[in-house]
């Protein structure tokens, strides 16, 4: 078991990455241009734009115990929650109660060690899992049952985004048989082509570069700010991410032949990047950035696509409604989204004591400060 640890820790918790600049560097035409200005970051008020529907805790047992949610997939029937430190896969229903995990822990066949990154496809109703350590797609039915797999074992990736006719997957590492870190491949993992060749090294962070939008799908390249909508044999540029002159010189960077060249210039500027925790809520994008350099304050942007505007904030009110029985609660960064209503993550341990009263004479599970996330649900 030490062994496959210590292969992930290498492989997948690197963060100098091979990456793809020789393509990302060029102009590129995008249907939108959304500029960034940390200046006029303001305070984010979701009272103001968002009505509370519900709230859902999820049912905490022995089975069931979230550390970390990293993805989360609500369907008509279940909530699908992805534990990245734990590497689980929980099924709850849309009422909390736990139901499942997806597959088993362990080295036996069918058994998994360690999900790199899970994804859910509405058309099929199946959860697939890619399995880092034996390097394999898990394929589950909505019980959790282990329904298909397929060896992944020729390629590193990091995530992937499964189409109608493959998958897209981002590698992100440098694989023997391919010098592209964008790879197209068929149901069985053979290669059709690769995108965007990866051929010099800089930080980067670890993240899903993968979203979707009912329908849509969207990959995010981490090296040129860019959000290309993705089909089943292409993709086109959509949303480019500007942030004037804070933004990272890739040109510059693509001529680099060290790491130590790039943290001098990172050293000397102020640059803005590490986008992450993208989120399509009908017209809006939701999405993360902060300074790269250490210990920067992070920010949320939401951008109306309708309206071609960007809103900017860096501190929050606490949510105050009519109907809104608790008193002391912010509501950030929205984590997923269910037909009409954005969906919140609000921990136990975050709670005032008089919420934390008013949940538990409210819900049917027993509820305490370590017990897992409770669900809000607002709609615009």
């Amino acid at each position: 078991m030490k062994k496959y640890i210590y292969i992930y820790l290498f492989v997948y918790g690197a963060l100098l990455v091979s990456c793809n600049l020789q393509n990302s560097t060029s102009i590129v035409d995008v249907k939108y241009e959304v500029n960034i200005n940390p200046d006029e970051s303001k305070t984010l008020n979701f009272s103001k734009t968002a009505d509370f529907i519900k709230y859902v805790p999820l049912e905490t047992t022995k089975e069931a115990l979230i550390k970390h949610v990293e993805k989360m997939f609500i369907t008509d029937s279940l909530i699908i929650i992805f534990d990245d430190m734990l590497s689980d896969i929980f099924l709850f229903d849309q009422e909390g109660k736990y139901i499942n995990k997806c597959g088993r822990k362990g080295e036996g066949p069918g058994e998994h060690i360690l999900f790199n990154d899970v994804s859910f496809d509405k058309s099929t109703n199946l959860v697939f899992a890619h399995e880092a350590i034996k390097r394999v797609m898990y394929i589950y039915n909505m019980s959790g049952d282990l329904i298909r797999e397929i060896p992944t074992d020729h390629i590193w990736f990091r995530s992937f985004c499964k189409v109608d006719n493959g998958y897209w997957i981002y590698t992100g590492y440098n694989n023997d048989d391919t010098d592209n870190s964008l790879l197209k491949v068929d149901d069985d993992f053979a290669i059709i082509r690769g995108q965007f060749p990866q051929k010099v090294f800089f930080r980067t962070i670890i993240h899903s570069t993968f979203i979707q939008k009912e329908n849509e799908k969207y990959f995010i390249s981490p090296y040129d700010n860019i959000i290309y909508r993705i089909y089943n044999d292409s993709l086109a540029p959509y949303i480019r991410i500007d942030f004037g002159d804070k933004t990272l010189p890739y040109e510059k960077i693509a001529t680099f032949s060290d790491e130590k060249e790039y943290n001098k210039l990172i050293e000397k500027n102020n640059y803005l990047g590490y986008l992450g925790d993208f989120l399509f809520y009908r017209d809006q994008l939701y999405f993360t950035f902060s300074s790269i350099s250490e210990n920067s304050l992070q920010y949320i942007a939401c951008y109306d696509i309708e309206l071609n505007k960007v809103n900017i904030y860096d501190g929050y009110s606490l949510y105050r409604k009519k109907n809104f029985k608790f008193n002391d609660m912010t509501f950030m960064q929205p984590k997923a989204t269910f037909e009409n209503d954005l969906v919140f993550l609000i921990h136990p341990y975050e709670l005032q004591e008089k919420d934390m009263q008013i949940l538990q004479e409210d819900v049917r599970f027993h509820v305490d400060l370590d017990s897992n996330p409770i669900l809000f649900f607002m709609r615009y």
